[in-house]
């Protein structure tokens, strides 16, 4: 009898190390894809001088990657919309400008979020990033 409770303890620890191990996979690759697409955001702010230029690069990469996160875009940030309007999910943007050249920048942040079925949206933290100053703006 004392070999049947030993293997349950082991399995029950083997158990919760896959259980862990799985979850620090799925994060990894969440925060990976978070963390592509703000910096393909970034470049498409950059090469196209500005949100008006890219919007339409940004909404296709969006829809065509699978990236669909809940964004929480703070009072001065911004969802970028596409061609209808409509508000594209988990990038938040806002327009920066620098105070001592005049010249502006973006600020780009996507989120990392774990969803699991049965407990919903675990938790939800955000990826920031910057452009380079942008100085050919109208």
């Amino acid at each position: 009898m004392r070999e049947a409770v030993g293997s349950t303890f082991l399995f029950n620890l083997m158990i919760i190390f896959i259980f862990f191990f799985a979850s620090f996979l799925a994060i990894a690759v969440n925060y990976s894809q978070a963390f592509q697409m703000k910096n393909r955001i970034i470049n498409l702010l950059e090469q196209y001088e500005g949100e008006e230029g890219a919007r339409e690069q940004i909404a296709s990469l969006i829809q065509s990657s699978g990236y669909y996160r809940v964004a929480n875009c703070e009072a001065d940030e911004h969802q970028i919309t596409d061609e209808n309007g409509r508000a594209l999910p988990g990038v938040c943007v806002k327009r920066n400008t620098n105070v001592d050249t005049g010249d502006v920048y973006y600020s780009v942040k996507t989120f990392v979020s774990f969803n699991l079925p049965v407990i919903g949206n675990f938790f939800t933290f955000p990826v920031k990033g910057e452009t380079k100053a942008i100085t050919n703006l109208d």
